[in-house]
């Protein structure tokens, strides 16, 4: 997931390829002015468009941005890389280093707030990484409002006036519209706000004529419907809109405001080109007249500028004007202008749409789902490439733990300039609290592995601190083709090294000793072992019925607890079971050890049958689970006290028949031990009393939550019952 951090790197980076890409468009265009055909001068900004838009392209020794190396990291607030000269050696190092700091990172490596990518991570973020993306958000989120809010309420003015009609002007437009085989409907709405003959929308398009325009010739509002048809026939609305879009999310970039202007400059001039591509030689000076006159009755009462306007700038019409009066020059050099235009057009997109070899591994880097490491050193690298490779992406499955941890050896290493590539054997493996036991729930052993890295230097572009960047890696397969992986993957000797020393041991015993440093600092006194850790479960099938249930999937498959950090609280799972009673009880506590949920299922069969504590109180033990209904039978517990070692209930009992019922109770059973009591009491139909049930030999209450069922005689049936 990609968080506001992430987006504007993502956006820094369009926007600096952007500029280098326009401002390489200016000088192109500066050089090529006056021999490629405005068409090709508009379509070249499309290039500063999808740049702008997606800065990453397919790499390309032609790309212009082998000439400029501009480096782009997802966060620029890297740690200084104090082993960027690493020697060739091979480096057999096990990843010990366990940061001071690890307090700090407790709530990374717990699951609270941000992926835990490692314990080692130091410090916190730097203003450039913090602060700045929230204040860039706020601006795009205000030039966008600000833009839409402009937009809506010239709308709804306009929308005040589409219902008058103008049959003159409607005539003229559809003259213009078979002109340019427009078969569209396009509206025409006269409207004072607005300073220029205008094309808005996108759906639903019209042509905005301000009031003082409508008593213009025949022949100037044809001019005027020409250019805007042009505009709606080279699909300018489209282009001016993801402009727009562009402007806001780019307004802290003022190259990138002027360069816009310049394409809406452009595609003006190219909106003339085709207009007089449709009007005869003697009609070109008189178009040009009409675009004076236009500006002259609209320049000094300038009101409200929204969509394409044909004349609203004195600088870019003197061109526009020039570009008519030269349009003979134009049309007997068509051909070559074309063919000119065209050229440039495709040399220009293989140059600037495409990237330069060392940009491409960025760019890699950038798209990867796992955000880069404030690395010191290679050793810190390597551990987030696995814990966030092998750990959290686990085969696309999130195996990730309490503790996410590894341990590796270096065999070897390839490296140049720009990147290296690392051969290793890895232990890695997530550590989770169970039966309050800290031990390794998921995780590989002895594992070769093979990390790709992007090397970023000290005063690179963008860049102020060295580190290595995770590009791509790859694990030794299992089983038979084992062997064959690891020799394909490695270098001779670490492949040889890999497949004839075992460093099992050794990694196991580094990994657990980080996952018992994890332990201390959250102030926990409990084992921790990477081994498998036996648990007891529920001789059934039953528990296979669990997995349908939604609402005990956080529960543990074994008789004990399991603890999960979820929003940043410790919660704990236990799953009970009681063999005498066939009841499983699955409890949620807080850290507090506060009961949070409560549920009891009887095991019938291969299923679970949830039992309402609310509405039943007891079954009949013949062979077939069947329940006492409150409806007519009911014992509440209003006290419970220890006196002597015996605990007491004072138990209200009501029997809701209307036949006599006894109650003789001497034995119960209190988990898998058996207590004597002292029990016996008389109800006739309809009557309700008070009754101690004393159980022997109990010293703590806690010893009877939840673990009590027993067996009472009521007239000639047998009764189990349970407690509350």
């Amino acid at each position: 997931m990609w968080s506001i951090e992430n987006i504007w790197e993502y956006t820094l980076s369009a926007t600096i390829y952007g500029s280098i890409t326009g401002i390489t468009i200016l000088i192109i265009k500066t050089l090529m002015k006056n021999k490629i055909n405005k068409k090709y001068a508009y379509l070249l900004w499309m290039i500063l468009i999808i740049k702008l838009a997606i800065p990453f392209g397919p790499k390309s020794n032609f790309s212009l941005f082998n000439q400029i190396p501009v480096k782009f990291n997802n966060q620029l607030n890297m740690q200084s890389d104090n082993n960027s000269n690493m020697s060739e050696d091979t480096n057999y190092t096990v990843d010990t280093d366990y940061r001071s700091n690890i307090s700090e990172n407790i709530k990374q490596e717990s699951g609270i707030g941000q992926s835990h990518t490692s314990i080692n991570n130091k410090g916190e973020k730097s203003i450039v990484n913090h602060v700045i993306p929230f204040v860039w958000i706020s601006g795009v989120v205000f030039t966008f409002i600000a833009y839409i809010s402009i937009y809506l309420h010239f709308v709804i003015n306009i929308r005040k006036r589409e219902d008058i009609k103008y049959n003159y002007l409607e005539n003229i437009l559809n003259e213009c519209k078979e002109k340019l085989h427009i078969k569209r409907k396009i509206s025409i709405v006269v409207d004072e706000m607005i300073n220029s003959p205008s094309l808005i929308g996108v759906l639903k398009v019209r042509i905005i004529i301000p009031s003082n325009l409508i008593n213009l010739s025949k022949e100037e509002l044809e001019h005027i419907f020409l250019h805007e048809l042009c505009h709606f026939k080279n699909r300018d609305t489209w282009v001016d809109n993801m402009i727009a879009l562009l402007q806001c999310i780019h307004w802290f970039n003022p190259i990138v405001c002027y360069l816009f202007k310049q394409v809406r400059n452009d595609m003006e001039m190219a909106c003339d080109e085709r207009v007089l591509s449709i009007l005869s030689e003697k009609e070109h000076n008189k178009y040009g007249l009409t675009m004076l006159t236009v500006l002259e009755k609209v320049n000094y009462n300038k009101k409200f500028t929204v969509g394409l306007n044909m004349t609203d700038d004195k600088k870019i019409i003197k061109k526009r004007v020039e570009l008519i009066k030269n349009s003979k020059h134009f049309y007997k050099k068509k051909k070559i202008f074309t063919i000119t235009g065209i050229i440039c057009l495709i040399v220009m997109a293989g140059v600037l749409l495409t990237n330069g070899n060392s940009i491409n591994k960025d760019a890699k880097t950038l798209f990867m789902p796992i955000e880069k490491s404030n690395t010191e050193d290679l050793d810190e690298a390597i551990s987030k490439a696995i814990v966030d490779n092998y750990i959290k992406d686990w085969y696309g499955v999130d195996f990730s733990g309490e503790f996410n941890g590894e341990s590796h050896v270096i065999l070897g290493k390839n490296e140049d300039d720009d990147s290296v590539e690392v051969y290793l054997m890895a232990t890695y493996g997530s550590y989770n609290f169970e039966n309050d036991v800290f031990s390794m729930s998921a995780g590989s052993s002895n594992v070769p592995i093979k990390i790709k890295f992007s090397k970023v230097k000290d005063g690179e572009f963008l860049t102020t601190k060295a580190g290595y960047y995770y590009l791509e890696s790859e694990q030794a397969e299992d089983g038979s083709m084992y062997k064959d992986s690891v020799l394909k993957m490695f270098p001779k000797n670490e492949a040889n090294e890999a497949l004839n020393i075992d460093y099992t041991d050794k990694l196991l015993k580094d990994l657990n000793n980080k996952a018992e440093s994890y332990v201390n600092s959250i102030g926990r006194k409990c084992k921790v072992t990477s081994d498998y850790v036996e648990h007891e479960y529920i001789e059934s099938l039953a528990l296979v019925d669990k997995e349908d249930k939604e609402e005990l999937w956080d529960y543990p498959d074994w008789i004990g607890t399991r603890e999960q950090i979820e929003n940043g609280k410790r919660y704990i799972y236990e799953t009970q079971y009681d063999k005498y009673s066939n009841i499983v009880t699955f409890i949620k506590y807080n850290e507090e050890k506060e009961q949070l949920e409560n549920m009891k299922y009887k095991i019938n069969g291969n299923n679970l049958e949830k039992i309402d504590s609310e509405n039943y109180i007891a079954y009949f033990d013949n062979n077939a689970p069947t329940f006492i209904d409150n409806k007519d039978f009911k014992m509440i517990v209003k006290n419970i006290s220890i006196i002597d070692n015996n605990a007491e209930y004072g138990l209200l009992i009501e029997n809701k028949t209307n036949k006599s019922i006894e109650i003789n109770l001497d034995k119960i059973h209190i988990g898998e031990s058996l207590k004597n009591v002292e029990f016996n009491v008389k109800l006739k139909g309809k009557e309700r009393k008070y009754a101690n049930l004393k159980i022997k030999s109990i010293s703590n209450l806690n010893d009877l939550y939840d673990k009590i069922y027993g067996v009472f005689i009521g007239n000639s049936s047998k009764y189990d019952f349970i407690f509350k």
